[in-house]
């Protein structure tokens, strides 16, 4: 703990939520695989780990994915049929 300059007893869960917080946003990782190594079974209780909003997510997945990107040329124009 000295060499973090950590002055608080870090428990186990504080350990997986932040392992569990940085695969996610950080390096990435799927969901499932870090569920797999955290050893959770249900999506629900996984999420709790996470520590993200709703806001932070759906930027994350916009980012991930072009067709999800609201600022791409022609998602309107696409969409839109002449009556």
């Amino acid at each position: 703990m000295a060499l973090t300059g950590i002055r608080k007893e870090i428990s186990s869960y504080d350990a997986r939520r932040t392992y569990t917080t940085l695969a996610y946003k950080v390096w990435e990782l799927d969901m499932y695989s870090i569920m797999m190594v955290t050893g959770h079974k249900a999506q629900k209780e996984f999420l709790k780990y996470l520590c993200i909003d709703g806001e932070e997510n759906a930027q994350m997945v916009r980012a991930q994915h072009v067709r999800f990107q609201v600022n791409r040329p022609g998602l309107l124009e696409s969409e839109l049929k002449a009556i």
